[in-house]
């Protein structure tokens, strides 16, 4: 169980590399780089803990004291406000040009004057299963090639850092958070198609093939 209990590390290790990741993705470097410091800071004050010095010895002050401002420096740098996000701007974050075009309200409106079918993804860096479906359906060649086959234009919209924008369309879907994917028919008076959250390529190209039937 010990060996089991210290295995167990490891997913937390990548779960914490991973929301480092995302940090990045919503700040910048160097703000990663703080929350490094600040682990490094703490995992300091536990190795001073473990040492523990005999008890009434100068040395057990000693180690305390460092501990715990340790501790404070840690806690000082992972709570600073400046490691929040900055705050939402406008979705237009496309991790994967040129097939995806970015979300914005005015080519959303535009598109929908024009009659164009429209593929609309709401997704976000720290949604795992938005990361899976892009790699399982939508970065499939044979899906790509259906939609825009289809004359559907793809759409992505980045909510990350949570934009208002955003969030009133999933709220208008009865939803609260990502991933959305939503089918747009060219006639505005027929209502939009909203696919599952978890995707497959048949899925995708059914509801493709459906909403605007003709070649692949």
């Amino acid at each position: 169980m010990n060996v089991f209990k210290q295995a167990m590390a490891f997913p937390l290790y990548l779960t914490a590399l991973w929301l480092l990741w995302v940090l990045g993705r919503q700040t910048d470097v160097t703000h990663a780089v703080l929350v490094l410091v600040g682990m490094l800071l703490m995992v300091f004050a536990a190795w001073l803990y473990g040492l523990r010095p005999p008890a009434g010895s100068a040395w057990l002050r000693i180690n305390v004291g460092v501990a715990a401002v340790s501790v404070i420096g840690a806690l000082a740098i992972l709570f600073h406000p400046g490691l929040r996000s900055s705050a939402p701007g406008p979705a237009a974050i496309v991790t994967d040009a040129p097939f995806w075009e970015p979300y914005s309200a005015d080519r959303f409106a535009a598109l929908r004057a024009s009659g164009r079918p429209i593929f609309l993804n709401i997704t976000a860096d720290w949604c795992i299963s938005c990361i899976a479906n892009e790699r399982v359906a939508l970065s499939v060649p044979s899906v790509r090639k259906a939609i825009h086959a289809a004359g559907v234009v793809p759409l992505k919209g980045d909510w990350t850092n949570g934009d208002p924008a955003l969030t009133e369309i999933l709220e208008s879907f009865g939803r609260n958070g990502v991933p959305l994917y939503v089918l747009y028919p060219a006639d505005p008076s027929r209502p939009p198609q909203l696919l599952p959250q978890w995707l497959t390529p048949m899925s995708v190209l059914e509801s493709v093939h459906a909403l605007v039937p003709g070649p692949e």
